[in-house]
């Protein structure tokens, strides 16, 4: 009896054993079949970011290793900004072999429309661009200057990110007249596209002119100036800006109203003439000596003029002040 009861209790325990066995078995295929049977969903339509397309953007997965795997599997090249391009499941399938993933299959869609985001670049916002970019270089007032863009034939279709247009012009170019401008279109600090695009750029400034007729040989008054706005491409070389500056010159010839005036046709009152006995000083530290010579050529303020000493017959040079004296250091 006792040996009958044991036989039975062996029995039991291997007949659990077999159970647990194959509860385990199961178990294992089930895991195993989870894991080699992964099946992804293509989507109809999506968007990407380009400029290449990855399994992970065409099919539906969650977060995880499988997720970073298929974001390694290219596809094929992204369509150019906003525009789109059909990818089949059967290349989907075939993207998955090469890639080793032999076990994941694909189901939803048969094929796939991709289509690759895109910003909008204005003509008006490349105009505002290059204008802001001429008005932070350019040397005159934007108050006083006039900047002509036209507008480019077509607006630009960039890839989707953070945009920027760096310009540049000839290092020659003064920001007057005509010039032409190049423009790098930069996506994410990447060059997209170069741009050209040509600006006319008129400054004005304030002159001085004459306000009145103004004599040959006259003296020039504050009365008889005054300022007038002149495009700078046609103000004369030389034209004066500031009342203060003419008042006391000569006219070299006679200067008619609303004529610039220029350092051409004025000129300084002289303050020697020539073969006048002017003063003389010589300056050596703080020594000072004074005599007199004979000025060889007329002289104005600031001018360097050859003198002869009259006992000597030495010439030398001197700077003629506004007092009339000829200043020498030796």
């Amino acid at each position: 009896m006792y040996a009958a009861n044991l036989m039975a209790y062996f029995e039991g325990i291997t007949m659990y054993r077999l159970i647990l066995s194959l509860i385990l078995s199961s178990v294992a295929l089930l895991v195993s079949g989870a894991w080699s049977e992964a099946v992804l969903e293509l989507r109809e339509e999506v968007l990407v970011k380009g400029p290449k397309v990855f399994l992970s953007d065409l099919v539906e997965v969650e977060e995880g290793a499988l997720a970073d795997r298929l974001a390694e599997v290219e596809i094929s090249q992204a369509a150019r900004p906003g525009s789109s391009k059909n990818f089949n499941a059967s290349l989907v399938e075939a993207r998955l072999k090469t890639a080793g993933l032999k076990d994941v299959s694909v189901t939803g869609s048969a094929r796939v429309r991709a289509t690759t985001m895109h910003i909008d670049i204005s003509r008006e916002m490349v105009v505002a661009s290059l204008q802001n970019h001429i008005e932070t270089e350019m040397p005159w007032d934007p108050a006083t200057t006039e900047v002509n863009i036209p507008l480019p034939l077509n607006d630009i279709v960039a890839p989707e990110g953070d945009m920027e247009i760096r310009w540049r012009s000839n290092p020659q170019y003064r920001y007057l007249g005509s010039g032409a401008f190049r423009g790098d279109v930069l996506i994410d600090g990447a060059v997209y596209r170069t741009v050209t695009m040509r600006a006319s750029i008129e400054a004005f400034h304030e002159v001085v002119v004459a306000a009145t007729d103004i004599s040959r040989g006259r003296p020039i008054m504050a009365s008889h100036l005054e300022l007038q706005m002149m495009a700078v491409s046609r103000a004369p070389r030389g034209a004066m800006l500031h009342i203060k500056d003419a008042v006391g010159l000569l006219a070299r010839k006679t200067i008619f109203p609303g004529q610039p005036i220029t350092s051409r046709n004025v000129e300084a009152k002289k303050v020697i003439r020539r073969n006048q006995m002017v003063p003389v000083e010589v300056r050596s530290g703080r020594i000072r000596i004074q005599h007199r010579a004979r000025a060889m050529m007329d002289g104005r303020a600031g001018d360097v003029i050859v003198c002869t000493n009259p006992s000597t017959k030495q010439e030398f040079q001197g700077v003629v002040r506004a007092d009339g004296v000829v200043e020498v250091h030796p």
